[in-house]
């Protein structure tokens, strides 16, 4: 299974309780995603239901992973999604936010952040986005975010400790992150949405509109047709795609949308070169010594 845990016995008293009314007040209160929302993914919510069953049978809490995978995937979403299954709360840091110009702020940074955290009541699962900005050689390997991230490191063992709750780090280049870093944490590869995945947003997201015509409506391959075209498009990309075809509609002066209105080179094509430009950069870094 692709985490590492740490398990504290005083504490597993305290682990997963009233997690329905959490959930429902979660529910209540805020615009959340659960595992039912993400399409397309299922290696990745298998994963995460696995980890959850982990913590709720074996009774640990402390858990620490590593999200990894193109930009636009939904590391972000997925993180939300697994506090929201869990029924904890949900905060979250871009890790450049932590990179300072002046030796010694940023390590003063990630203090007060995990401070906060560890001053919330009840369980908290923890994001950190874009790890690799620190950890990997992207950074540049200044003596400042070397520091920052041994000190994220060093709160980051010292909350799980003192606190219930469970870390997520997120990066678009597991490959450029220093092997230090790696042995801390497993990975789970997040992977663009398949796509039979494509085909069920698209159609999510495109029937619920009141403005189709009736060429569109009538085309039984047209969302099969979409999802075809539209291989390694993230859910991102996928309502970009679909945003651009509704200004084109109107840039064409249509008041209805129709198939051409995605498939041109305005549009569909445009996006397609964007998604092939970012996959063979994501790629060498994949192949990256």
């Amino acid at each position: 299974m692709t985490y590492v845990c740490l398990f504290y016995p005083e504490r597993e008293q305290h682990l997963f309780r009233d997690v329905d009314k959490r959930k429902q007040l979660l529910t209540d209160t805020a615009n959340v995603v659960t595992f039912d929302d993400l399409i397309g993914i299922a290696p990745i919510i298998d994963q995460l239901k696995a980890t959850i069953l982990y913590m709720q049978k074996e009774l640990k809490c402390d858990v620490m992973i590593i999200f990894a995978g193109p930009p636009g995937t939904g590391k972000t979403t997925f993180a939300e999604a697994f506090a929201q299954e869990i029924g904890w709360d949900f905060m979250m840091k871009g890790a450049t936010e932590f990179r300072k110009g002046i030796i010694g702020s940023g390590g003063e940074a990630v203090r007060t952040f995990f401070a906060q955290a560890g001053s919330e009541p009840g369980e908290i699962v923890i994001f950190i986005d874009e790890i690799d900005m620190l950890g990997g050689r992207q950074s540049g390997g200044s003596a400042e975010t070397t520091a920052t991230l041994a000190q994220i490191w060093q709160s980051a063992d010292t909350y799980v400790k003192g606190n219930n709750g469970c870390i997520i780090f997120a990066t678009n280049s597991p490959d450029s992150i220093d092997a230090a870093l790696r042995s801390r944490a497993r990975i789970i590869e997040v992977n663009p949405i398949d796509e039979q995945g494509r085909v069920t947003l698209f159609e999510r997201l495109i029937k619920k509109r009141n403005d189709l015509s009736d060429e569109l409506l009538n085309d039984a391959k047209f969302f099969k047709r979409l999802a075809h075209e539209t291989e390694n498009f993230s859910g991102r990309e996928i309502k970009k795609l679909i945003n651009d075809a509704v200004i084109y509609k109107y840039a064409q002066n249509d008041n209805t949308l129709k198939p051409s209105h995605f498939f041109n080179d305005n549009v569909l094509g445009t996006i397609k070169q964007s998604v092939a430009k970012n996959m063979k950069l994501w790629e060498s870094t994949q192949n990256a010594d």
